[in-house]
């Protein structure tokens, strides 16, 4: 079998990998840091290349075996998400004080690195990014999963364009000691203020981080800079620089959605990763549209007809055309005059210069109420959308107007004329931002017949009303709240769900234990969770080739049990021999590799059983054992069984002398 093959580096610095030779043969080094190194590595077992990463604990810790246990359990969940943007764990082993992860192996480049060499791609590819981050944070949370440690160090981009989000579920097993009790744990300049201040997180902690993220993406700067007690402060009380006094050019949208992310208050902030996602799609899909410039048309045209026309015209979506109407002919041209006379002339001209001002009067009382303004010409008007909501649709409306009648000058009648004319309606539909602790519940609106949601989540399109929602969670009570949702605004709400049940997480080292619940097997192995009634509950694990493990734990309403032992390998019972005759009387000692085992009771004659096998000698018995770690359970009838745990680890005797009680 080869031994594993490190990449040169000093024996000072070298971290132990006590991973099995016939798994893993490393390729090369990726990356190091104080606890951590990973590795590029071939499976052997599975033929493909992965990523390898091997995490030091710390055993001098007192919490070492609860927070080895704890970051084991997070690193199983995060290994369950099967998304495009987020790397694949496919294996965890935890042995020696080690955690082994072996992951999907990448090449691609940080983000870390894009900004530190200040190459920021164009704004609509940062954008794309955006968006695949918020989904992929967003499926996590959905499943119950957090980061805790979002940074541009963990995004990590493809050949392809594609995000990949690494140390998913596990960033606490990152280069960091274990917490302690009341202590942070993170990157300052991408904590939450609730992180930073070392209080309880839920999802949207990550929701904060993704906006110091998407402050850098998009400036090329932090949001919080200076010393790490500085910076910490900052976090939690003062408020960022706005992001475009750093780079004018970025879109006022944009600039919003950063903002909001980073609100201190958790509430403020967006209430799940979709509804940021979506904000940024809005943004893109707005940087792809062509701008629509609405010129003004003239509203008097003059046309050959002597009648009344009504001239409609498309409108393009989302553009505010002016109403444009026909009117009838101008007047009529003066009359020829033909006299011969000066006198007839003379009357001739006065009655022309009489008709002529006429006419200039009524053609200006015509045109008064649709002047045009010839001497500027249009100006285009740009209209800046709303970051969430949907740009509102024009509605077009048609009005009839009826105009008095002109005196006779020779023209046709006016008559009554139509309008059609073009108004943008008022965003009237609201939205619903609703969280939950723990997030997770199935979310029921009134009124929203046969939809359901999980929180966190965000409901759009509602028109405005108090809606009565309910939120449920196997082991929760329901929980009901009636809330207004107004036009144009988002309403939001966080439920403190209350347990009714207990929840128990049970693992084993190694993994693979079958577990029993109350002497009855649920059918599941260890690592697994259960939801349980409030009481005392008898925990047993077995699994072939080591001992059986056993506890009980008093399950309370809201309480989380861990149970987590180090299963021990079972001693040999397939070469256990009874010492008697001569070697028991004159007192012959164990052959090579052995021990002995003397028991004895009282009264006499109680049936042995090691590890789970009966002897088929009773007490007393001397018995020759390989050494190993065995159970002997002492059963006798009309006495209670007597369990005692040995590890035999060198030779001579192990005595075990009970007293039966009944």
């Amino acid at each position: 079998m080869d031994a594993l093959q490190f990449s040169p580096v000093s024996d000072d610095d070298r971290v132990p990998i006590p991973t099995p030779q016939d798994r893993y043969a490393i390729q090369s080094e990726l990356g190091r840091g104080a606890m951590a190194v990973v590795y590029k590595a071939h499976d052997r077992l599975i033929g493909r290349t992965v990523a390898l990463k091997s995490i030091r604990l710390d055993s001098g810790n007192a919490g070492h075996k609860a927070h080895a246990d704890q970051l084991l359990m997070e690193a199983k969940a995060a290994g369950s998400l099967d998304h495009p943007n987020i790397v694949t764990i496919y294996d965890i082993v935890l042995d020696k004080g080690f955690v082994y992860l072996s992951m999907q192996f990448l090449e691609g480049t940080t983000l870390n690195e894009l900004l530190e060499n200040d190459h920021l791609p164009p704004l609509p590819e940062l954008l794309s990014y955006a968006d695949q981050i918020c989904q992929a944070v967003g499926f996590a949370h959905q499943r119950g999963v957090i980061h805790r440690d979002l940074k541009p160090a963990n995004l990590m981009l493809t050949g392809q364009g594609v995000i990949k989000i690494l140390d998913f579920g596990i960033a606490q097993l990152g280069d960091r000691e274990p917490r302690p009790e009341g202590g942070i744990s993170g990157t300052p300049s991408y904590m939450s203020p609730e992180q930073a201040a070392g209080k309880e997180m839920d999802h949207r902690s990550d929701i904060f981080s993704l906006g110091s993220v998407f402050y850098g993406m998009f400036t090329g700067f932090k949001p919080f800079t200076g010393e790490v007690n500085d910076v910490l402060q900052q976090v939690m009380s003062k408020a960022p620089i706005k992001p475009s006094s750093l780079k004018p050019s970025l879109p006022p949208g944009i600039e919003a959605i950063i903002l909001r992310a980073l609100e201190k208050d958790p509430l403020k902030r967006f209430q799940d990763c979709g509804a940021m996602a979506a904000a940024f799609r809005q943004q893109a899909k707005l940087l792809n549209e062509v701008p629509q410039i609405a010129i003004k048309q003239p509203s008097v045209w003059p046309a050959p007809a002597t009648t009344a026309e009504t001239t409609h015209s498309p409108l393009a979506a989302g553009q505010t055309a002016a109403p444009q109407t026909v009117h009838g002919q101008a007047p009529a041209k003066r009359p020829s005059v033909g006299a011969k006379y000066w006198k007839l002339g003379a009357m001739a001209a006065t009655c022309l210069l009489v008709a002529g001002a006429l006419a200039a009067v009524i053609q200006r009382r015509a045109a008064a109420p649709h002047s045009v303004a010839t001497s500027q010409p249009p100006q285009p008007t740009v209209v800046q959308p709303a970051v969430l909501l949907e740009p509102a649709k024009p509605t077009i409306t048609e009005t009839t107007e009826t105009v008095a009648p002109q005196p006779k000058t020779g023209k046709a009648p006016s008559t009554a004329r139509k309008v059609v004319s073009a108004t943008v309606a008022a965003a009237v539909e609201g939205e619903l931002a609703i969280s939950s602790t723990p997030p997770g519940a199935t979310v029921e609106v009134e009124g929203q017949s046969g939809q359901s949601w999980k929180t966190p989540q965000t409901i759009a399109h509602l028109a405005p009303a108090s809606y009565k929602v309910t939120l449920r969670k196997s082991g929760y009570a329901p929980e009901t709240r009636v809330i207004q949702v107004s036009g144009g605004n988002r309403a939001s709400f966080d439920v403190q769900l209350k347990a009714t049940q207990g929840f128990l997480s049970v693992t084993s080292t190694p993994p693979g234990a079958t577990i029993l619940i109350g002497g009855t097997d649920t059918g599941k192995v260890t690592p697994a969770e259960f939801m349980l009634n409030p009481a005392a509950q008898h925990i047993i694990l077995r699994k072939e080739g080591y001992l059986e493990e056993q506890t009980e734990i008093k399950l309370t309403a809201g309480q989380t049990a861990n149970y987590s032992p180090l299963m021990r390998a079972a001693g040999r019972t397939d070469n256990i021999k009874a010492v008697g005759g001569f070697s028991k009387l004159f007192g012959g000692g164990p052959g090579a590799g052995t021990a002995q085992i003397e028991i004895k009771t009282q009264p006499k004659g109680a049936q042995v059983v090691i590890n789970g096998k009966p002897l088929g000698k009773i007490t007393p018995v001397v018995i020759q054992v390989e050494m190993g770690n065995y159970d002997i359970s002492l059963e006798k009838e009309g006495y209670k069984p007597v369990h005692k745990s040995v590890n035999v680890s060198t030779q001579g005797k192990t005595k075990i002398e009970e007293t039966l009680s009944k």
